[in-house]
């Protein structure tokens, strides 16, 4: 048995190779990654003959080809948005003759599609044809599509699942990249501007979750399958990975101004408002992940035996200064 992952030291990638050691330390694993000296990171954390470390990226066709012929589970932790990657494990698997699961890391982004106000609640059970239809219609879910596809075309050997978070939170266990994106960013942008912004006047909602409760829900589906149980697959295997009440934007922002404003990180309390454009120009990234509604109810997980454990409201917003305090700012 055997375990190809990318992005190995990465935020999510580091935290799913560290719980998947933890449950399954028999499986070999062969673990991408793409800087030099990241191999020796890798195996100070993780001791063992189980994991060789292989040099690359998402780029690196041939290297992607043979992993994937050979492994017998895939996840794919790095660039969800890397078509060409995608594509080449589809060619693989849709030719494959041995039983293989095939995990993607994904974001529930993709479903607010630049309607900033959309007030739907998706359920990744009771809307998955919802779901399905938007990700068709969505120019920017290419590569999820490639993954929903895969399995109809191999249905005898091979699973596939797309597990989707929120906002995530948390420091993670792997072994290089600890932080997210969404709220360290914030703090860093909060900083250099001297105070806080929202995107319009931030009334938009999201739903969050921590690290390590996005890490379980990849080790609960992986244990299903080993254990030849049902789970959700192939079009029905869309994931949301969420807990606790929905947070608004402006009331993130205004509680990370006063955070840093009582560490004298920032000299007021001002919060400044941007639209999408100005935010596009000054940050050079989409508002859609710091200013839009974006709601889910992961109830998959939970009907496969997933019990977040640290995605609660109250673990959210302390957490906020925990983050503050592992950036050394």
């Amino acid at each position: 048995m055997q375990l190809f992952i990318t992005g190995s030291t990465g935020y999510i990638g580091g935290e799913i190779l560290y719980q998947f050691l933890e449950k399954f330390p028999q499986i070999v694993i062969h673990a991408l990654y793409r800087e030099i000296g990241e191999d020796l990171i890798i195996k100070k954390q993780i001791r063992g003959e189980n994991i060789k470390c292989i040099f690359g990226s998402l780029d690196d066709i041939k290297i992607i080809k043979k992993e994937c012929e050979d492994a017998d589970i895939i996840i794919n932790a790095a660039n969800f948005n890397h078509l060409k990657s995608i594509q080449i494990i589809k060619d693989v698997l849709i030719n494959k003759r041995r039983k293989t699961l095939f995990l993607q890391i994904s974001g529930t982004g993709k479903l607010v599609n630049n309607k900033l106000n959309n007030n739907k609640i998706f359920n990744d059970v009771k809307d998955i044809e919802e779901i399905n239809l938007i990700l068709n219609n969505n120019e920017y879910c290419e590569t999820d599509k490639i993954v929903l596809s895969i399995q109809k075309m191999n249905l005898k050997f091979i699973k596939t699942a797309i597990i989707c978070p929120p906002l995530i939170f948390g420091i993670g266990n792997g072994c290089k990249n600890k932080l997210s994106i969404q709220i360290p960013m914030m703090i860093k942008w909060f900083i250099e501007l001297g105070n806080g912004f929202i995107i319009n006047d931030g009334n938009y909602e999201w739903d969050h979750s921590h690290i390590f409760d996005v890490g379980s829900l990849f080790i609960k589906i992986i244990e299903k399958y080993l254990k030849n149980e049902e789970f959700f697959n192939g079009f029905k295997g869309y994931y949301f990975v969420q807990d606790g009440n929905y947070f608004n934007w402006f009331e993130l922002s205004n509680y990370i101004t006063n955070l840093l404003y009582s560490k004298k990180l920032i000299k007021n309390l001002k919060i400044d408002k941007l639209n999408p454009t100005e935010f596009k120009n000054k940050y050079g990234v989409s508002s859609i992940y710091w200013g839009s509604n974006c709601r889910t109810k992961g109830e998959a997980g939970r009907l496969i035996g997933w019990v977040p454990v640290k995605s609660g409201d109250a673990q959210f917003w302390s957490d906020i200064e925990d983050c503050l305090t592992y950036m050394q700012l």
